[in-house]
């Protein structure tokens, strides 16, 4: 007995998703048994997509709405999202590098380890950049939420080094006083940067004050600057 004639077909013709409205039954790709609509868009445009797609929300233009979130976000902020000096351009590609690109300095600790970006951010900038929007600051990098999972939507975002430290289950933990906090948090609660404590560590100097005290600078005639 032919299965698909057991499955009552939904008929969508007529119904609006989205921005589209289904005409027709459309052509299925082949060794595909789903039900395939052919839907024109409110932009002029028309296209043919999968039933399950329409009612899940999963196509709701013919591709002129995700054009425009893009777009919106390019020129939001003043820069073009293809321009490869752009900050979420460079985050992009780093992030594919190190899943796929063995030579690539993080490969050991991510592609290596089974690490893998979603075939809709690996394939597309664009798509990447309206899953995570714009890079709120300069302090922020991508960061997976769940680090047993790879790159996709629902877990990645923008985070600050103290947050992804937080995250991380081997994150350096420092105590001082009654409050014990990840070394990053520590470092940034007092401007202290990273390679300035990791100098004052190899000149001896104890974990607090290496964190803590300030930095002094002086003028030429050793006197401390204002």
């Amino acid at each position: 007995m032919d299965v698909r004639a057991m499955s009552k077909l939904i008929d969508l013709t007529g119904r609006a998703f989205g921005r589209l409205t289904v005409l027709r039954r459309g052509d299925a790709p082949a060794n595909d048994r789903t039900a395939w609509w052919f839907c024109r868009c409110s932009c002029g445009a028309s296209v043919t997509t999968a039933g399950g797609r329409l009612r899940l929300g999963q196509t709701q233009s013919c591709g002129c709405l995700h054009r425009e979130v893009v777009s919106a976000l390019m020129t939001t902020h003043g820069a073009a999202g293809r321009d490869r000096r752009t900050p979420e351009y460079v985050a992009w590609r780093s992030m594919i590098a190190r899943c796929y690109t063995p030579s690539a300095t993080s490969y050991p600790r991510y592609g290596a380890l089974g690490v893998t970006v979603c075939d809709r951010w690996r394939e597309s900038f664009e798509s990447f950049l309206a899953d995570v929007g714009r890079r709120p600051s300069g302090g922020h990098s991508i960061d997976r939420i769940n680090n047993a999972c790879g790159y996709e939507p629902d877990n990645v975002r923008w985070a600050t080094a103290t947050e992804q430290s937080l995250n991380r289950g081997s994150a350096v933990v420092v105590t001082i006083g009654e409050e014990t906090l990840p070394l990053a948090a520590w470092l940034e609660r007092y401007g202290t940067s990273r390679d300035r404590y990791y100098q004052r560590r190899r000149k001896g100097w104890s974990i607090p004050d290496a964190i803590t005290r300030p930095f002094v600078t002086y003028d030429q005639r050793g006197k401390r600057a204002a």
